[in-house]
């Protein structure tokens, strides 16, 4: 029997189960789709009828006999007519041949908490056989943070706190109010600009120490916002409190907005002057590096990380903070994993691991990098290759050729045969290029489309990360997940992956995690490896959409590492 969980809100995703073979199987659906944040909405039920394709003509997707929907949505206070659609939708996907049930977070017990499903899944992810897990995102079943323990086997000693605020709610209103350099082609922010306005900020930020005086008045104000609800709260809709009316940053942002219920239905104004933005994310960042070294320090949860032997997984949105990440382990000296996937895109799998708890299973702990589901025209690869051998160029290679073109300056999209969890480049979708050389940055911007101020990620074998970086220890380093500082003749060497604020956040191999990437970096010190996919798209996942970034931007090569056989697409203006 297959057994489908499917997590419904923004950044949805499906983990299969197989009760035969107790194999997992999970895959987040923007990359099914191609829309980044991509949600299943119970409310938006204009996307049902022509999304669930996704379900009936999926070859590598076994039709389920069961299927188990975690909502983030409360159904029972959504409309009959809504509610009755939302339920149709996934009957329908499998034909009417499945059994169907609804775990709606307020009718349901502490069992499917959201928070709870992000702690089991990182959990189940981990080496760890015994930690303390600390939960942190936008919210989810109206908790922003919640802490627990794992025991080995399941989530002992669950908590939420409903006081203290996200701090990535404060990284999206800074991202809203920075018209010029983070959100300023949108009037009214749909939720998939929102979700990654986060990370634009934290980019952004590195530039501030530019502007900042010593005395920096804006953190305690954003930390005040973060310890708790009620204040920002009183912020958000009172206009209370504010710090707006030093020197160059003297507006009362709220005063510029029209009032909402949401960041969604605020219709933004121009705001702020250039200097303003970097400030602002300047401060914002340092306010969550101080606030979550103070949470993590305090008497309570120190000594219940003490009791799991000093590990800690942190998980959540709030977990994308590389900065951060690498703050906890530099100065509270905790042994910190954190899984590829930590936002909403591990809440289904979450959700299996439970189930199967409660159903008695015995679920084995793995770090899942990569899905196991395949490329959307895997099948069709044979008619890429010769259409391009015929109206382009495509031939198969030998490895030393794609060691020579990275040593040539070019550019090269990475496609392996399964893709990243997560939304980082781990090897499998990856842009590399040399960042020896001058310009690498600058290039692959213009292939990517991305902002100016936001880094590009280093990757090297585990074994070399101490010859180029600075950290307390390079454990658990292969998910982008860090942000470590770079040795000043990295900085001299490879400029194009080490920040304005001298960081990088690297990603580290090992001849287990990735053979092919490790074996390229038998002949390089270091690689710039960046997602390939173009600003606003996730991560692509078909052979189609590696060739159209090939053809329409100034990428210079495809490679696609197929049954370890080498193939090289390369465009031709004819």
């Amino acid at each position: 029997m297959i057994i489908w969980f499917v997590n419904t809100s923004h950044d949805s995703s499906i983990t299969q189960y197989d009760t035969v073979t107790e194999k997992i199987d999970y895959v987040e659906l923007e990359k099914f789709h191609g829309h980044k944040h991509f949600e299943i909405g119970p409310l938006n039920s204009s996307t049902y009828n022509k999304n669930h394709i996704i379900f009936k003509n999926r070859k590598d997707l076994s039709y389920p006999n069961k299927v188990f929907c975690h909502s983030l949505f409360d159904l029972s206070h959504s409309q009959d007519e809504e509610k009755s659609h939302h339920l149709d939708f996934f009957k329908n996907a499998h034909d009417h041949t499945g059994h169907f049930e609804s775990v709606e977070f307020r009718t349901q017990s502490k069992k499917y908490a959201h928070h709870r499903l992000h702690h089991l899944s990182s959990a189940y992810q981990s080496p760890f056989k015994k930690c303390f897990i600390f939960s942190h995102d936008g919210g989810g079943d109206h908790t922003m943070s919640a802490t627990s323990s794992f025991d080995g086997s399941n989530i002992i000693d669950y908590e939420e706190d409903r006081d203290v605020n996200s701090y990535g709610n404060l990284f999206n209103f800074i991202g809203l109010m920075s018209k010029h350099y983070i959100s300023n082609s949108y009037d009214v922010a749909p939720m998939s600009v929102i979700l990654d306005l986060a990370g634009k900020v934290m980019g952004l930020s590195a530039y501030g120490h530019k502007l900042a005086r010593e005395n920096v008045p804006e953190i305690d104000f954003y930390k005040m916002l973060m310890w708790d609800r009620k204040n920002y709260k009183a912020w958000m809709g009172k206009n209370k409190h504010l710090l707006w009316d030093r020197e160059c940053h003297n507006i009362n942002p709220m005063k510029q907005f029209e009032r909402g219920t949401n960041f969604q239905s605020l219709k933004r104004k121009f705001i702020w002057s250039h200097d303003n933005e970097i400030y602002h994310s300047y401060a914002v960042q340092k306010a969550a590096e101080e606030w979550t070294l103070e949470y993590l320090s305090s008497k309570k949860i120190k000594n219940q990380i003490e009791k799991n032997d000093n590990n800690l997984i942190i998980t959540g949105g709030n977990a994308f903070n590389v900065l951060v990440n690498e703050k906890i382990k530099n100065e509270l000296r905790y042994n910190v994993f954190v899984p590829p996937d930590p936002g909403d895109q591990n809440i289904s799998k979450g959700l299996c691991i439970q189930y199967m708890l409660d159903h008695g299973k015995n679920v084995k702990q793995q770090t899942q990098r990569y899905s196991t589901i395949k490329l959307r025209d895997a099948d069709i690869f044979k008619d890429h290759f010769n259409h391009w051998q015929k109206h382009q160029s495509a031939k198969r290679i030998e490895f030393s050729d794609v060691v020579n073109i990275l040593k040539n300056k070019k550019t090269l999209g990475v496609v392996q045969e399964h893709v990243e969890l997560g939304p980082r480049s781990l090897g499998n979708r990856s842009i590399l290029c040399d960042p020896s050389f001058t310009g690498a940055r600058e290039i692959v911007n213009t292939i990517k489309n991305r902002e100016w101020y936001r880094p590009f990620a280093p990757v090297c074998q585990m074994e070399k990360a101490q010859d180029f970086f600075i950290s307390e220890n390079f454990d658990h380093t292969e998910h982008m997940s860090f942000a470590f500082k770079a040795k000043e003749h990295t900085i001299k060497n490879f400029p194009s992956i080490v920040h304005v604020d001298g960081t990088a956040r690297l990603q580290t191999v090992t001849e287990n995690s990735n053979p092919f990437l490790y074996e390229l970096l038998n002949h390089f010190d270091i690689l710039l490896n960046t997602s390939f996919n173009i600003a606003g798209k996730p991560i692509l996942n078909s052979y189609d959409e590696a060739l159209t970034c090939l053809a329409e931007t100034a990428l210079d090569y495809v490679l696609v590492v197929k049954e370890n056989k080498l193939y090289l697409f390369e465009h031709v203006d004819l």
